[in-house]
């Protein structure tokens, strides 16, 4: 598996370093770019479509100071260099309302946060494989 970068937008600090540790150990990182409220996360966006280097994945919160998850993942299937960009979302909602919003603005994948510290691991382990069957799915020949 290739060393990937990603984008965390999450202004919860223990849960920025829990994700970032169970990431770490369940995926080859190249980079996590933390964004930690709604406009630095816009402002991050913005310059990615300026560089080449994008990220691989981002894994978004939706309750967010000054922007929602909802606006930023809006704002990333709008762009012609980042729409393709998968978009995991990562709450603590487990509200219905909230999963079918994330569906229509087109996020890949809801994951609830864990209760638990120990459970990142295993939350992880389900972005692992998430990302494998988008490769596999978007690149058949590349194994």
């Amino acid at each position: 598996m290739e060393n990937l970068n990603i984008l965390l937008v999450e202004d919860n600090e223990g849960d920025v370093l829990l994700t970032c540790e169970a990431l770490e150990e369940k995926l080859n990182i190249k980079n996590i770019t933390v964004a930690r409220n709604g406009n630095q996360a816009f402002q991050i966006l913005k310059q990615f479509e300026k560089t080449s280097v994008i990220p691989d994945i981002i894994v978004l919160d939706i309750n967010l100071p000054h922007k929602n998850g909802f606006e930023l993942l809006d704002i990333v299937r709008r762009s012609k260099k980042l729409f393709h960009i998968p978009v995991i979302i990562l709450t603590t909602s487990n509200n219905l309302n909230d999963q079918n919003k994330a569906k229509i603005y087109g996020a890949n994948l809801y994951l609830i946060k864990p209760l638990e510290a120990d459970e990142f691991e295993s939350l992880a382990e389900q972005i692992k494989n998430f990302w494998l069957n988008f490769k596999n799915q978007n690149n058949p020949g590349l194994n």
